[in-house]
């Protein structure tokens, strides 16, 4: 036993029996073969082959795999440690005296293969589980990803068209400003002189006759007057209704960018979680295992089925009851 250990120093032996119910007795060793310095997935993991390849044994033909090539060594390995002890080794051939060897070796490969071949549908079985949960982790991820840069695309124009708003009814505002001090001058003259200007304008004097002076001079030069006053004060309207109309404009576009910055931080809060139950999730994977993650994934999943179902058997009992 301590020169198995010694020998294959990559296979972690964790449990040795010895049974003396035959004939000979014999001694079973339990061991888990490892390699280190892996360059993919795990640094350390199980893997028969790398850890026998890393004692020397290297596969070549298909009679000559690692492993019989190790089972070999260590039966000569026995061999002469009974030879040390006065042991000699009765070597009896194989059991099955109705077939040759060649048979035999075939037969006992064949059994070998379907083993194989049913090891690796369960391990195929359990890949796609642990595939399916990636894919639909990473499918979640993209999903906030768009929708994040979604919200920043949509943010980045709010606060442009907010910007340009705010600009435009600055713009506007300071016009008006400028124009208020007129406009209420405006207003006063033009509510004194949209009266006929015919009942506003002086008699002429005695060098000109009234109505020549009124007919030629005073009347056309008034109406003038009142027709620029009206025509200001129109615009002064047009102005105001313009700004009215681009302040509330304005507001609704930075409360939707308000809007969208929140909804934009929400998001961006999720997908971190969600980075974060990935990292969970591969910790877990790593210490456990992706076998016993896939394994508890499914018991997990079936649980909440049956929990859907009992539900929705309730709700039909209860439908049943009110009818």
């Amino acid at each position: 036993m301590k020169g198995f250990q010694k020998r294959n120093p990559t296979l972690k032996v964790f449990s040795a029996h010895l049974h003396m119910d035959e004939a000979t007795p014999h001694l079973h060793i339990d061991f888990i073969p490892y390699v280190t310095g892996s360059k993919r997935g795990l640094e350390t993991r199980v893997s028969l082959k790398k850890a026998l390849e890393a004692l020397g044994f290297k596969g070549g033909t298909r009679s000559e795999t690692e492993r019989n090539q190790w089972y070999a060594h260590e039966k000569e390995q026995l061999s002469e440690l009974m030879l040390n002890y006065g042991i000699e080794w009765e070597k009896k051939g194989i059991h099955e005296k109705h077939l040759s060897v060649l048979d035999f070796k075939k037969q006992e490969r064949s059994k070998e293969v379907e083993e194989l071949e049913k090891k690796k549908t369960e391990l195929q079985s359990e890949n796609q589980s642990y595939e399916e949960i990636n894919e639909n982790l990473k499918e979640q991820l993209s999903e906030l990803d768009d929708e994040v840069r979604s919200i920043q695309n949509g943010m980045e124009k709010s606060k442009k068209e907010a910007e340009s708003a705010r600009k435009q009814a600055d713009k506007y505002q300071k016009r008006m400003q400028e124009l208020a001090p007129m406009v209420k001058d405006m207003e006063h003259m033009a509510a004194k002189f949209s009266d006929n200007p015919e009942q506003v304008l002086p008699e002429a004097g005695s060098i000109e006759s009234g109505k020549s002076y009124r007919e030629k001079k005073a009347k056309p030069l008034m109406e003038k007057i009142v027709k620029v006053l009206r025509s200001v004060y129109a615009s002064y309207l047009d102005v105001s209704r313009k700004f009215d109309k681009l302040q509330l404009s304005y507001n609704r576009t930075v409360e939707k960018a308000n809007n969208l910055s929140d909804r934009f931080h929400e998001i961006y809060t999720e997908n971190q979680e969600m980075k974060e139950i990935v990292r969970d999730y591969e910790c877990v994977k790593a210490v456990l295992g992706k076998e016993k993650v896939s394994s508890i994934v499914q018991m997990e999943k079936q649980r909440e089925l049956l929990l859907k179902e009992q539900k929705r058997a309730e709700r039909r009992k209860q439908n049943r009851e009110a009818r």
